[in-house]
């Protein structure tokens, strides 16, 4: 794991965090209070970490014979990894088979990408300060590839949630337009192309996303006013945006009091007899 830069900046994550729940993120973010990884992050970590493997060229054997097979267990390369992911964080016989659903879906979607000039490093990590604007950005990108024909940089970015994005979670994506202002930053003559690869679905599996040049420098004035936020972040800051306190969207995404979860009282049991 890639260890991450000192100082104040801001990220996807940071700022959805913000958004979403201030307590969360004074939690997450300034008292650094442990956070234990949900079945569904460590699942993703996992396949993250088992995609980043095989794109390396010595490793692509693996990738042929798990995509021949149709399972990852034809690698032992990759079936070590992923029994050692399992006893890690403590999976399941069902999460190991999503898994290999999921891991199957990746390698399937033009895990190569074919057709690019360069095929970067996996995981290539951005920390970009603003030129115009005040502001500090860093992040990892899954997957890079160049086309200089085209004048393109596509962002390949892996997903293992339930749902997909929608209303101005997908036209107005924080992780999208911050991906592509760090491209237009690195390759200031490239077009970033943003590809969301949801990996629980085989059909459809691409969202894809693209802004301008005006709505990427629009961002960096949105990025500059959160910057000073944090910056400025103190604890009457953290009790002024609950997400309790917050209503559902409107449009019937993900959001407000969802992030504290649906239990009206301490020991309220879902329908499968498990604590909310």
């Amino acid at each position: 794991m890639r260890n991450k830069p000192k100082g104040k900046y801001l990220s996807a994550s940071r700022i959805k965090a913000m958004e979403s729940c201030s307590w969360a993120y004074w939690c997450n973010y300034h008292l650094k209070i442990p956070q234990p990884p949900s079945d569904a992050l460590a699942m993703g970590s996992i396949c993250h970490e088992l995609f980043e493997i095989l794109q390396l060229p010595e490793n692509k054997e693996h990738y042929d014979l798990i995509v021949a097979n149709k399972t990852f267990e034809a690698s032992t390369l990759a079936e070590k990894h992923m029994l050692d992911g399992i006893k890690k964080y403590n999976l399941n016989e069902d999460q190991y088979h999503l898994m290999n659903k999921m891991i199957l879906v990746g390698l399937n979607e033009d895990f190569y990408v074919d057709g690019c000039s360069e095929l970067l490093e996996p995981e290539f990590n951005f920390d970009i300060t603003g030129e115009d604007y005040d502001y500090r950005i860093y992040g990892l990108m899954d997957k890079l590839a160049v086309f200089k024909k085209e004048k393109v940089v596509e962002i390949h970015d892996y997903k293992t949630s339930k749902q997909k994005f929608r209303g101005d979670d997908l036209n107005s994506n924080i992780q999208a337009m911050m991906y592509s202002l760090a491209a237009k930053k690195l390759w200031p003559k490239l077009k970033p192309i943003v590809k969301f690869v949801f990996l629980r679905f085989p059909k459809a599996t691409i969202q894809q996303l693209e802004f301008s040049d005006d709505a990427l420098k629009g961002f960096e004035a949105y990025l500059e006013e959160f910057y000073k936020k944090l910056i400025n972040y103190n604890e009457d800051d953290a009790v002024s945006n609950f997400a309790a306190d917050n209503p559902k969207p409107s449009d019937g995404g993900w959001g407000g009091c969802l992030n504290c979860g649906f239990a009206r009282y301490e020991g309220h049991l879902k329908k499968d007899g498990t604590e909310m």
